[in-house]
């Protein structure tokens, strides 16, 4: 922040005039005095700078270059000392031109005005606005930290936030969910900004970041305490952020970090309870009226829930608890975990569309399989699905298993005994093996995996074989008569797509 020229040159004390002026011109964050004839290099801009011209000829081309010179190196205004003994009786009119072609607002300064007094002045009003900056800053901090008691909570502060800057704020969690703002569309300017959420809220707790998308800048600050981010802070204004803005933004940081921080250990009292619940679920499906009474105990809906299941690896099973607890869903309430059998099973009451992208950056080095989601009450369903996509990860060698995307075919084949699996294929292929054999190459085989899928067509198949429709016809005749089963029927047309998909995925 800095001064104002039409400030300074209302000062009585000290007589300035305005000789030349400009539209928008720079504020003044300094005051020097200078007689060099080129001080650029010396200069850090928005000086006003100070000269008796000592060095100044009554020169159009040379008073151009330096007022050229003075804009270049960020000069705020330039002030010229006049009068008699000095070096110009009045201000050169070369001077003049050279500030207006320059876009230079020029001020004229008295004799009876000592250059070091304007300098005084200068330095005395920039004093003031600091300390005033500080005592509004203070007063605002005050104000702030009292609307975290009344009105209270996360709207409190930031309504407090934006009565004192003017900006608009969001307060949303690490998944971009609007938990307090001072807009309507909070959800909108979120979605918008979800890849710096994403940075931001990835990042630790020092980690902050400043947008100007040319019409609005944006302050995006983490929210938390010890390293773990509880939430997410966007502040926006439609002008720079002063130095009174950033101060009342970092107090209103803190509030909410502690507000924030309050409300997830509140939660944790109920999720250790939890563990209790998960227990009951667990071991089988309950009356859904007796679910209702119970999750009301726990302040709980009767909601879907989704169930999953993760194999600590010989890591701490507790820490790992307490690291889901903390990181894996916005409302700890909304989570269940217990230890069992050396695993950890959880049950997420909310919607998590991206629950295995969340497990998977929680579980480095571990095996995690997801069930479905399925209602509360039934929730054993979904913890049996969770084992089971436990079992397909780690006989695979995957990182996290979602049960719902696994292919009903390759569910059998995973979740199987393969060399079971493997005997019941070769039992209803085998005929078919030994008839291939006999030929320079197999026939029966690949055409009986082409038609099952693909159309269920002689055509389709001949197209896709390059050979003639009566010739599929004919192999799908003597695979009937060669397997015993027949392709017509539902059951041995399942038991031979079965069979030929088992083969394929055990021999991949």
């Amino acid at each position: 922040m800095g001064i104002r020229i039409g400030r300074l040159v209302a000062a009585p004390d000290l007589g300035l005039d305005v000789v030349v002026e400009v539209e928008s011109p720079r504020e003044i964050e300094w005051a020097h005095v200078s007689e060099l004839a080129e001080p650029g290099p010396w200069l850090t801009g928005g000086e006003l700078l100070l000269t008796t011209g000592l060095q100044l000829a009554d020169d159009g081309p040379a008073a151009r270059a330096y007022c050229a010179s003075l804009r270049a190196a960020g000069v705020a205004a330039l002030g010229i000392s006049v009068g008699p003994g000095l070096s110009h009786e009045r201000v050169p009119e070369s001077l003049v031109e050279g500030a207006r072609a320059a876009g230079l607002p020029l001020l004229e300064v008295p004799y009876a005005t000592p250059l070091e007094a304007i300098v005084r002045t200068v330095a005395h009003m920039l004093e003031l606005d600091r300390t005033d900056r500080l005592r509004r800053a203070l007063r605002a901090q005050g104000a702030l930290t009292a609307s975290a008691i009344s009105p209270g909570g996360l709207d409190g502060i930031l309504s407090s936030l934006a009565s004192a800057t003017g900006t608009w704020s969001v307060v949303c969690d690490r998944w971009g969910d609007v938990l307090a703002s001072t807009v309507e569309d909070a959800g909108a300017r979120v979605a918008d900004l979800r890849p710096q959420l994403e940075a931001v809220g990835a990042a630790s707790s020092a980690a902050s970041m400043t947008l100007d998308d040319a019409s609005t800048l944006l302050s995006i600050q983490p929210l938390g305490v010890q390293g773990h981010t509880r939430g997410i802070l966007v502040v926006g204004k439609d002008a720079p952020l002063d130095s009174f803005d950033r101060i009342l933004i970092a107090s209103a940081v803190s509030l909410l970090s502690l507000e924030l921080e309050h409300r997830h250990r509140a939660e944790q009292a109920s999720w250790r309870q939890g563990a209790q619940l998960l227990g009951w679920l667990a071991r089988g499906p309950v009356q859904e009226a007796e679910a209702r009474a119970r999750l009301r105990r726990y302040d709980l809906e009767l909601v879907d829930a989704t169930a999953f299941v993760v194999d600590p690896a010989g890591q701490d099973a507790k820490l790992l608890r307490q690291n889901l607890a903390q990181e894996l869903v916005p409302r700890v309430r909304s989570l269940l975990l217990d230890e069992h059998r050396g695993l950890v099973r959880g049950l997420v009451l909310e919607a998590a569309p991206d629950l295995s992208e969340r497990l998977a950056a929680l579980t480095p080095g571990m095996h995690v399989g997801v069930g479905q989601a399925v209602p509360v009450h039934v929730a054993a369903l979904s913890l049996q699905q969770a084992s089971r996509a436990l079992t397909v990860a780690s006989t695979r060698g995957e990182h996290v298993v979602v049960l719902a995307e696994l292919s009903s075919f390759r569910a059998v084949v995973e979740l199987g005994d393969r060399s079971a699996l493997r005997a019941m294929a070769d039992s209803i292929l085998t005929p078919l093996d030994v008839y291939d054999a006999g030929l320079e190459e197999p026939v029966l085989v690949p055409t009986l995996r082409e038609y099952l899928g693909g159309s269920g067509t002689a055509e389709a198949t001949a197209d896709a074989l390059g050979v003639h429709r009566h010739t599929v016809r004919q192999r799908l005749q003597r695979i009937g008569e060669v397997s015993g089963l027949d392709l017509h029927n539902a059951n041995d047309r399942f038991e031979l797509l079965l069979a030929v998909r088992i083969r394929d995925m055990i021999d991949i």
